[in-house]
């Protein structure tokens, strides 16, 4: 999954960092409410730019599991905070002459 969403990603060049985690979450009755988490890190114009091609990228996986996405500005902390992102926007890989 991570290789799929990487190309659509890199693809927009807004998307700063995106993360993936698991969530789960306690229901009444002793039951779990299980699914990805995708975090995407960018500026507020990205989740605008991303959404439509992060969806169709999307829908094959969240057939099987469900996939929450939640957007954040740079810099802000949120539920993956720790986990290691597995796409990084590439800077400077040009310079000028």
């Amino acid at each position: 999954m991570t290789e799929a969403l990487t190309a659509v990603l890199a693809e927009s060049g807004e998307v700063d960092e995106a993360v993936l985690g698991w969530k789960v979450t306690p229901q009444e009755g002793g039951t779990f409410d299980e699914c990805y988490l995708l975090v995407i890190v960018g500026a507020p114009t990205t989740r605008e730019t991303i959404s439509g091609p992060l969806a169709r990228a999307l829908a094959t996986y969240s057939a099987s599991v469900p996939i929450d996405v939640m957007y954040v500005a740079p810099g802000a902390k949120h539920l993956l905070s720790g986990v290691p992102p597995f796409h990084r926007r590439k800077r400077g890989l040009f310079r000028r002459r």
